[in-house]
């Protein structure tokens, strides 16, 4: 075989390895780039006891999938999203399932409770519940105002009172739903009726002084702000005085005697006693 044979077949064989590579070399370098990865939700914190799981606190990362556990939970299966913490997960550590107690379970709702409280639910209508904008996670005080009947000779203005009994309860469910991304999620639903029960997050004494108020008059809640950084919480045992009606009208203050003082400005000096001495054809005034 001459020297341009063996060119010429050398050359071919390059074309031929040149052709084979275009058609399945980028193919097969796609498929290793492509490979598929699983996604499991991970503690991107440490996860709590008694808080709730959310996509801020345990998002999906990319895992291979030989590495994946029966007990994590996998993207595209059922997302227990809003399930309550009842062990501690470790940062950087898949979520299991085991650690985890779902909305509606058994035992749901004593674990979201902190340690020594209660839940106590309260039945609400548009005004007393805020309008239906209290949400699970909100904080609130509870006012009760009631008629005062202790005889007829009360005045108009101590017959009706308002006090708040109870100060920076949590929410830990409105009506069946309950808190964390849960609540979040449904929460365009919520919005479409008004709550009838609202249940509050309260201490044993909490609980007792709330069941004697329901038999003294009306309940109201009334929403708190968050509370701004540097700012000092409110002590939850603090009571100040309740408000009477004569504190807010007028009218009730003029019926019972009471009318507010008008603001006319200072008083004019007062005048001191003279006495007139008449001293044959003069007179002569002399301060007492």
């Amino acid at each position: 075989m001459g020297a341009l044979s063996r060119i010429l077949i050398l050359l071919l064989l390059i074309a031929a390895a040149g052709v084979v590579y275009v058609a399945y070399g980028p193919r097969q370098a796609a498929e290793a780039i492509e490979a598929p990865r699983a996604r499991v939700r991970v503690a991107a914190e440490p996860l709590v006891v008694g808080t709730f799981l959310t996509d801020a606190r345990a998002p999906f990362a990319p895992i291979e999938p030989a590495l994946v556990e029966d007990d994590w939970i996998v993207e595209g299966e059922s997302d227990p999203l809003g399930a309550v913490i009842i062990a501690p997960v470790p940062a950087g550590v898949p979520a299991p399932r085991s650690a985890l107690l779902a909305p509606g379970q058994d035992g749901f709702l004593a674990a979201v409770l902190r340690p020594g409280y209660r839940a106590v639910a309260l039945a609400v209508n548009e005004v007393t519940g805020a309008a239906g904008l209290i949400f699970p996670g909100d904080r609130v005080d509870l006012l009760l105002t009631q008629e005062i009947e202790v005889g007829a000779d009360v005045a108009p203005g101590r017959r009706w009172a308002s006090e708040t009994i109870l100060r920076d309860a949590r929410v830990i469910a409105v009506d069946q739903r309950l808190g964390g991304a849960l609540a979040a999620r449904n929460r365009e639903d919520e919005r479409e009726a008004a709550p009838r029960t609202i249940t509050l997050e309260v201490t044993s004494a909490g609980a007792e002084r709330i069941a004697v108020a329901r038999n003294l008059g009306s309940l109201s809640l009334t929403l708190r702000s968050l509370i701004v950084e540097g700012e000092a919480a409110p002590d939850p045992d603090d009571e100040s005085g309740p408000t009477w009606a004569q504190d807010v009208s007028a009218a009730t203050r003029a019926a019972s005697g009471r009318a507010a003082p008008a603001d006319d400005g200072p008083a004019p000096p007062a005048i001191s006693p003279r006495v007139t001495v008449m001293r044959g054809g003069r007179n002569e005034e002399i301060a007492q």
